[in-house]
Order: structure tokens, then sequence, then C-alpha cells
């Protein structure tokens, strides 16, 4: 009897640690989500140039009176015909990689709202850092440094994660090193990179804040929503059909909640759009661990995705518990019948594949890069109309999906719209500092040199090299472009 009773007491006391371990992941994981979140301080003044420039406050006023915000793009992002002629399939993009001279795609949309907060946050609190993780190749990461930089705050990089090499990772992590942030730490020093940001979330003596991986947030996910509701008024405009079909990669949620929010908002609105009766958001996962604990459990559309940040019921959730009392539409009911009715989520195993690189299939997708045929206004300060970059981190994988559906029997005259979150350019400081810094990290890390050394070029169109050891930075720094320091 005492065995029995030994074994049902350590039985429950393992499973009291595990519930106790996930509980404790998922507190931070929220707290961390909260950390950069719109303040109380009452009203606010904008620029009413700055109103006319985004169209959540053009419908609701009343939201930038409250809700900090600051231009950091030119939107409306365009909208591209495009097709590939070797495969008889043609399409439609949205090209939020257009949306910056500087550093477009997804992240700029959630930063004019995120970094607007932080800078608030800063003239209160002069000394405080702002923490931002990811890995190697994170978009995050270069988009929040850059334009950090450029609003003079101080951001600190933690890499938590490494990708597989690859050149597009790379020269990720190369452009941050050049915007010389406050601090980096790679990821093999992933413990002290964790302890920092527990240490910024808990025990900051400067009153720091953490952006969640991929910058979602209740700001952020304002930002995704803005462009949903920008692209249906296009929609209505005549700027494209009404879609069948809308992709787009999907790793911290932040863009497909703020597109189901924002598609769900244009319907109430009564705006004439999304109303194809065959109309899908489709969301591929880029993380091959998200993708396989969805097929396991269901999570993100499971009512239990509601405690998890990582999804979009999540989202939803923070997201209506803050709006519906300013704009007086509740839109949560809608969101969560559109999960449940409108939202694909793929997570098959041959699209996703590890994080950060690229699947046998989206290599593949990648190729066809050189093929597109593309027709369009371009913004007045494009001199040479760049090809969506498909990298092997997000876009890639995406594209594999759209290009698989469009040759199929059942759907290759269906209305798409492909959802462009990977920049166009390539930043890099106009300092050009990076291979220095680049040069004493690897001092210090074997494993960073092995990494960035292996990563090849999967473009036609971007072929080039990082060779630490016989290379020079012209081997890759004519992918990149040079930033000058001021935010015009």
């Amino acid at each position: 009897m005492n065995y029995l009773a030994i074994l049902g007491f350590t039985i429950l006391t393992i499973i009291g640690l595990i519930i106790l371990f996930i509980s404790t992941i998922i507190k931070v994981l929220n707290d961390i989500f909260n950390s950069i979140t719109i303040p109380q301080i009452g009203s606010i003044e904008l620029d009413p140039k700055d109103t006319q420039n985004n169209i959540l406050f053009k419908t609701f006023p009343q939201l930038a009176k409250v809700v900090p915000w600051i231009k950091l793009g030119d939107y409306p992002t365009p909208i591209h015909k495009a097709s590939i002629p070797s495969l008889n399939i043609k399409f439609y993009l949205k090209r939020e990689d257009l949306c910056s001279p500087k550093y477009g795609g997804n992240k700029v949309r959630a930063l004019q709202y995120s970094l607007a907060i932080c800078q608030l946050h800063s003239q209160k609190h002069p000394k405080a850092q702002f923490h931002v993780m990811g890995s190697g190749g994170s978009n995050q990461a270069i988009s929040t440094v850059l334009f950090g930089a450029l609003l003079g705050l101080a951001i600190r990089v933690g890499y938590i994660k490494h990708d597989l090499p690859d050149l597009d990772n790379t020269l990720n992590f190369l452009s941050v090193l050049s915007f010389k942030p406050q601090g980096v730490i790679t990821w093999d020093h992933k413990r002290t990179a964790i302890r920092e940001i527990i240490s910024a979330l808990y025990f900051s003596k400067t009153n720091d804040r953490i952006f969640f991986p991929g910058g979602s947030s209740i700001p952020g996910i304002l930002g995704q929503m803005e462009g949903a509701l920008e692209l249906a008024y296009q929609i209505q405009n005549g700027e494209m059909p009404d879609p069948d079909r809308l992709i787009l990669p999907l790793g911290s949620s932040c863009t497909t909640t703020g597109l189901i929010l924002g598609i769900c908002l244009a319907r109430k609105l009564g705006i004439d759009a999304f109303k194809s009766l065959k109309f899908k958001l489709v969301s591929v996962a880029i993380d091959k661990g998200l993708a396989a604990l969805h097929r396991k459990t269901g999570i993100y559309k499971s009512m239990f995705g509601k405690v998890l940040p990582m999804t979009p019921l999540f989202g939803i959730t923070k997201v209506c518990g803050f709006l519906t009392p300013l704009i007086g539409i509740d839109l949560y009911q809608d969101a969560v019948d559109f999960i449940h009715q409108e939202w694909e989520f793929v997570t098959d195993e041959k699209y996703v594949g590890h994080y950060g690189s690229h699947t046998e299939i989206s290599k593949q997708a990648a190729k066809y890069d050189s093929e597109l045929n593309i027709k369009g206004d371009y913004p007045q300060w494009i001199t040479n109309p760049p090809i969506p970059w498909l990298c092997g981190h997000f876009t890639a994988k995406a594209f594999a999906v759209l290009l698989d559906h469009l040759q199929s029997t059942n759907h290759k005259d269906d209305i798409v719209l492909f959802w462009q979150t990977k920049s166009h350019v390539q930043p890099v400081s106009s300092q050009q500092t990076e291979w220095i810094v680049y040069k004493d990290l690897i001092k210090q890390s074997v494993e960073l040199q092995e990494w960035s050394d292996k990563g090849i070029s999967q473009s036609v169109l971007r072929p080039g090299k990082v060779d630490y050891q016989n290379g020079t930075p012209n081997d890759y720094r004519h992918l990149m472009k040079e930033i000058e320091m001021s935010l015009n």
C-alpha cells in the first residue's frame, strides 16, 4: 500500500510540476505581449495630416485621440497583377514590401503604433531600453532596430534561436549589426539572452519594455487591421476583383489576427469587399513546432487558444476588449465565427519545415521569382521596380501554397491575392560597419561563423555569399541598400 501511495504522490507531483511549468510559460508570454501596450495617458494630439494617412483614424477619429501613432511608411501599398507564363497562372500581389524605401514588409504597419508608444515611454523614462528577440534571420529585429534608431530609441537584440543556414538569414543578421543596436546577444548565449529578457520584464530599474516575438501586441494588431481596411477600400474602388483567397505566412499570428479583425470590420461597415462565397484567408505556418502543436491539438481554432499568445484567438480577445468601448462595434463573435468558417491554417509538413529555412517545395517555388511578370503602379521613389523577395524564412512557404492552389483543377480560375510580407529592401547603414562588428562577434562564436558561411542563396535574382575567412563585404553588399538615418 505504501508503494502505491508513493507512486500516486509521485505522479501527482510530476503532473503538478508540468502544469506549473506550462502556466509559468503562458504567464511570461502574456506579460511580454502586454509589455508594449496602449498607455492610459488621456488625449493625444496628432498632426491632422498624419490622421489622414491612417485609415483607422479616418474611420474612427476618436481613436486618434487615445492611440499613439507615427508615420513610418507610405500607404496604401499598391496591388499588382502577376503571372507566371510557364505555369499558366495569374494572381494578385498586395505589395506590403513597397511601404517604405528604408525597409518594407508587414512589420512596418505594426511598428507605426508600437514605436510611437515606445517613443512616449522613452520621453517619460529616458534610460529605458527596448528589447526585441527573434532568430538570426528575424525581420522583426531588423525593422525594430532600424526604425527604432531613426527615432532615437535604445534597442537591444536577443537572438534566442538560430535558423538553418541561408543567405537571406545572414543578410538580415548583418543588417541588424549595421544599425548599431545597444546590444546583441547571439543564440549560442541563449541563456544570457533569456535572462536579460526576464530581468527587463520583471526587475528593470529603467522601465525597459519588450517586443513580443513577431511584434504581436494590441497596437501591432491594430496596424494589421488598418491593412485589411485599406485592402477593402481598394477592392471596393475596383483596384482588384473581390478575392476568393488571401494567402500569407504565419509566425506570431499578428498579421493574420489583424486581417481577420479588419475583414470583419470592413463587413460591419458595409464596404463592398470580401463577399465571395468561397472566400478563405489562408495562413501558412512557418514553424514546424507550432504547426505540429495545432495538428495534434487543434489549439489555433480551439477556445483554449484564448490563453496562448501565439494564436489569433488570443489577439482577437485582447483587441476586442480594448476596441469595442471606443468604436461601439463588437467584432469578437464575428471574428470567432470567421476562424471556424473562413480561416484555413496550413500546417502540412511539406510546406512548413524548419523555422527560418526552405522546404524542398518552397525552394522550388522561390525559383519562380525570375519568371514573375508583374504589372501595376509603383511609388514615386521606386526607380527600378523590384520583384517580390521570396525568402525561405516566410514568403516562399506561403507562395508554394499559392502555386499548388492555382495549379489544381478545381481552383485554377480562383481570384487569389498574395500578401507580400518580406521587404524589397535589404537595408544597411550608410556607415557600413556591419562587417567589422560581425567579425568581432565571430571571435566569440565559432557557431556564428559556421552558420553564416554555410548560408547559400536560393534565388537566381539575388546571388551572393558571406565568407568570413576568404570573403569581403563586396560578396553581398550589392544585395543591400544604404539607408540614411533620417525619417524623411
